[in-house]
């Protein structure tokens, strides 16, 4: 037997012989919004169920959290019937407003989980997971308010939200983006009342990496501090401050199956799901320049933030690759860092916990391994109260008419029939070329950014018009965040490697009037064709160093702000580009002063990452 633990950061295997205090059939690390259910549906489906909980209440974000509302997801499964409890207990007990209260729905979970057979550790936090063999956990080392205890299992439910049991145990993970891995932003949220109402202020406030225990604690301590008044300030009654953080994105486990944004846009969708999804990808990153080309061609070129989708979910994204009996569950599940932003919404989660909870009291009654459990009484079950459902699923499918198509492209609100030409360019790649070369500018401008996104160079011209009257058009495309004509342009020409377009991008970055969003599309344009073409490294680097070494050189992102009550807070991107640059010069062998003129003393999380990794350390 093995005592798997994570010591600084990192999973350590030691030899151990122990003796179980007691032991569960299933063990649900973390009662949040889908390890709540997970114990439930587990609990009340024949297992015998231990849910350890690091705070002192079920729900995470629903409750201590304090988003007491959803946002999209699918209804039905057995989150309703909970909600509906929290409803009757929230008359006469607890102000109004909101879905539910999260204090009725924090008791209605509690007691529907005890009320099944379930037991509950609160306050209590698993510090080690023990492995009979590589591939087999047999039990978890609990830190409890009682002292440490050693518990055994049949199965280990990894609800935590950021993975970290998985890790613990040595599962394989990915975290945050390519570029300067940085998950999606965290929020922090005040509850309060106001005309005898409960209400939250929900506000983006910053970045927090789960997995480092040091920048948590100052991701949570910053932003708790944006909630302070002023002295004499007028505020609404504040009921509290959220117990957990925010965070949006962590570690998402390596399982048997990833969902990844390429291929549910190539149209690799799921045939077995056991959970089916309904959102927008809702990227709270308002840097969009530095996701992939991929991402930024959704978000910026055709500007469809708010498009929704349905998306299936199978069971193999919970079941963790290289072990037999651990599954990951809510939103450390196996997707990608785009994928991330459509499947963390309320609804899903409990669903997701509904379905890893129901197929291990299967797998467990059976005496089978979790890959093994019976699909279509698994199906059967989820599908008895909702939980799967594919009746419910909206229509989210795309016009196909070419002269609805031509209606849309050449409307204020184009972004979808940019996508779609852009995909089907084979089919449509004539017309497009028909309406790039025709009299209607609007239209032009638009299948230009359609061809720029199905990688046709015919379009380079139009995509240099764009930049050379830095077309700031604004579409209507999505209900929010829409991005400038300018910047899809500015995207594309890099994309494509238009040798061209270096010079007036060289002149755009040195205009005095840019704003931020301008300056990083132009910028990480700009190391993308320095990238791909080598002769024009010098050039680039020489030029952006001169912009870049100035005083004046000075850029913040302003980050999301959900409620019209939250903080405005800002994010610092003059370091963090300054060593991106020197980063990209490094890689060209072209030496950089840019890393000179950092104050050492007050890196932002980012940039200590990116240091690092320009030191090799």
């Amino acid at each position: 037997m093995f005592l798997s633990e994570l010591h600084e950061g990192k999973c350590i295997r030691t030899e151990s012989s122990v003796k179980f205090d007691k032991s569960y059939d299933a063990v649900v690390a973390g009662l949040g919004t889908a390890g709540a259910i997970a114990a439930l549906s587990a609990a009340e489906n024949g297992a015998s169920v231990l849910g350890v909980e690091r705070i002192n209440l079920c729900g995470g974000t629903a409750t201590a959290g304090g988003v007491f509302s959803y946002y999209y997801g699918i209804p039905g499964g057995r989150f309703e019937d909970i909600d509906a409890k929290a409803g009757k207990l929230r008359e006469g007990n607890f102000i109004t407003n909101g879905v539910f209260h999260p204090d009725a729905k924090a008791i209605a979970l509690e007691r529907e989980i005890l009320d099944k057979g379930a037991s509950i550790l609160y306050e209590s936090s698993v510090i080690g997971a023990y492995l009979s063999a590589a591939d087999k956990v047999c039990g978890v080392r609990l830190a409890t308010p009682e002292g440490v205890k050693n518990i055994g299992c049949k199965i280990l439910i990894d609800a935590s939200g950021d993975g970290e049991v998985c890790a613990m145990a040595g599962a394989k993970y990915r975290e945050g983006r390519e570029f300067d891995g940085l998950p999606q932003p965290c929020s922090s949220v005040r509850v309060y009342v106001r005309d005898g109402k409960i209400h939250m202020a929900n506000f983006d406030a910053g970045y927090a990496l789960s997995s480092d225990a040091a920048d948590m604690t100052r991701g949570m301590i910053s932003s708790n501090s944006l909630h302070m008044s002023a002295p004499g300030e007028a505020a609404p009654p504040l009921l509290w401050i959220t117990t957990m953080p925010g965070l949006r994105e962590g570690r998402l486990i390596a399982c048997d199956r990833t969902l990844t944004f390429a291929d549910f846009m190539d149209g690799k969708h799921e045939t077995d799901p056991v959970v089916w999804a309904y959102s927008n990808f809702d990227s709270h990153t308002q840097d969009w320049v530095f996701e992939d080309d991929l991402a930024k061609d959704w978000m910026v070129a055709a500007s469809l933030w708010g498009k929704v989708f349905t998306f299936p979910v199978p069971l193999e994204t919970m079941l963790v690759k290289d072990f037999s009996n651990l599954m990951a569950v809510g939103r450390c599940l196996s997707v990608d860092h785009i994928m991330a932003c459509a499947l963390r919404m309320q609804r899903c989660m409990q669903k997701l916990g509904q379905a890893a909870g129901t197929a291990a009291a299967l797998a467990l009654r059976a005496n089978t391994g979790l890959r093994s459990v019976d699909r279509k009484a698994l199906k059967k079950l989820l599908e008895s109260d909702h939980c799967l459902d594919a009746s419910k699923l909206p229509d989210c499918s795309y016009p196909q008419d070419p002269e609805k198509l031509k209606e849309i492209l050449s409307s204020d609100a184009p972004g979808e029939a940019i996508w779609h030409l852009s995909r089907n360019s084979k089919d449509f790649g004539k017309l497009l070329l028909e309406w790039l070369a025709g009299s209607d500018r609007g239209l032009s401008k638009n299948a230009a950014l359609a061809l720029g996104i199905a990688g046709r160079r015919e379009t380079l011209p139009f995509l240099r018009m764009i930049l050379k009257e830095r077309d700031n058009f604004l579409p209507k495309s999505s209900r929010g965040h829409n991005q400038p004509r300018l910047l899809g342009a500015i995207h594309l020409l890099a994309k494509l490697n238009d040798a061209e377009s270096i010079g007036p991008l060289l002149d755009f970055i040195e205009a005095p009037d840019l704003n931020v969003q301008e300056f990083s599309h132009a910028f990480v344009s700009l190391l993308t064709l320095g990238e791909n073409l080598p002769q024009f490294r010098k050039d680039i680097a020489s030029r952006l160093t001169a912009v870049m070494c100035k005083d004046s050189f000075s850029y913040e992102l302003t980050l999301k702000n959900s409620s019209q009550n939250g903080q405005r807070v800002f994010e610092p991107l003059t370091g963090m580009m300054r060593l991106a640059a020197a980063r990209a010069f490094k890689g060209w062998a072209i030496s950089s002063r840019l890393p000179e003129l950092l104050d050492m003393n007050h890196l932002s999380w980012r940039e200590q990452h990116m240091i690092r990794e320009l030191l090799g350390s």
